[in-house]
């Protein structure tokens, strides 16, 4: 199913993995599953300290109301609870004309209300919901029909959902066109909707300061995010740290062998969002992303090359917002570093391709 057929779907499958049960070389996963399922679909996992991994499904068996679904034990790391199993191949950045997924946020919605008391489920909703970007209805005369960010001097408004019993308005937010298509009452037919792509940091300024907070999939699996929420978020070390990639030196004896990392879906994502942060950044030109082994630990390289002009700050914010966008891809655990194509890496870099080029 390509990615246009996808959008159309309003019932995409996905499941919270709530226990993990071994049988021999093989792996069974089980949660309440929501959508439609199939055992010939691809099916992709991920929790925010582990990549999202790929994988065939063998079998299932339906037990009750749950769903155990059968697959090879070595794909599968020990910690995977909580994590979210879906059909949807997932996104971690915006790209013009692909319609927007968040399969990952969509499983964890659908689980909230019955989750919510779950340190370890708060956390994980939190970190899928700051690195998600989501569709959002807008009212202007200046933008098209068509996802994208706020035209600069644009005058855009955004409808609001009552809340009577609170009298409080909240901003809806939705993850993707099946949500979304789901509130067919607020625009007539001929009179179609215009909207924007937003990530996290524009909604949560949005509706703290015009709203009461936001709802993601107001029509669907509501799950309210009002200001308290967004604040403590805002203020948590981990929401901090992702905005601020530390420095480093490295010994000029350290003895270090860089390569091409293996094609997997961590890499194909990985890519993705450091493309899109090329694409919408002046001073880059070009970058490389390569394996580093450094004595016995090997992390993802990322390379840029910037614009001569480019100031200490300028380069800073670059690899900030490449780190952030990068993450979902990577998990938690999984470490990306940063170098310009400077004289330390020019010679490096003459040795691979790089796979953006402006």
């Amino acid at each position: 199913m390509d990615s246009n057929q996808q959008a159309l779907k309003k019932d995409r499958f996905t499941m919270l993995i709530k226990e993990i049960t071994t049988y021999g070389s093989q792996v069974g996963l089980k949660g309440i599953p929501y959508g439609e399922y199939s055992d010939s679909d691809d099916l992709y996992i991920r929790k925010s300290n582990m990549p999202v991994i790929k994988l065939k499904p063998l079998f299932s068996n339906q037990i009750g109301d749950l769903l155990e679904i059968m697959v090879e034990g070595e794909l599968i790391p020990d910690n995977a609870g909580f994590s979210v199993i879906t059909n949807v191949e997932p996104q971690v950045a915006i790209q013009p004309g692909r319609p927007v997924e968040n399969p990952f946020l969509l499983g964890l919605s659908r689980e909230y209300r019955a989750n919510y008391r779950s340190v370890e489920f708060t956390n994980e909703f939190c970190y899928t919901l700051v690195h998600s970007n989501f569709v959002v209805p807008a009212i202007s005369d200046s933008i098209g029909n068509t996802e994208g960010k706020i035209p600069k001097q644009s005058k855009v408004g955004f409808p609001m959902l009552s809340v009577p019993k609170d009298n409080k308005k909240v901003l809806p937010a939705f993850t993707d066109w099946g949500a979304f298509n789901k509130w067919t009452d607020y625009f007539k037919k001929n009179n179609p909707a215009k909207v924007l792509v937003l990530k996290f940091d524009d909604i949560a300024k949005i509706s703290t300061e015009s709203a009461d907070g936001f709802v993601i999939n107001p029509f669907s699996e509501p799950v309210p995010v009002p200001p308290l929420f967004i604040e403590n978020i805002r203020k948590s070390e981990g929401y901090k740290s992702e905005k601020n990639v530390t420095k480093r030196t490295l010994d000029k004896d350290a003895k270090i062998r860089i390569g091409v990392p293996e094609d997997s879906d961590k890499i194909r994502l990985t890519k993705e969002a450091l493309t899109a942060v090329g694409s919408a950044n002046d001073l880059v030109k070009e970058i490389y992303l390569l394996a580093k082994q450094e004595e016995n630990n090997v992390n993802l390289l990322a390379i840029f090359d910037l614009d001569f002009s480019v100031t200490e700050e300028e380069r800073k914010n670059v690899f900030d917002e490449a780190y952030k966008a990068a993450l979902p891809a990577l998990g938690r655990e999984m470490k990306l570093e940063f170098a310009m194509k400077a004289p330390a890496f020019i010679k490096t870099c003459a040795n691979f391709e790089p796979f953006y080029k402006k």
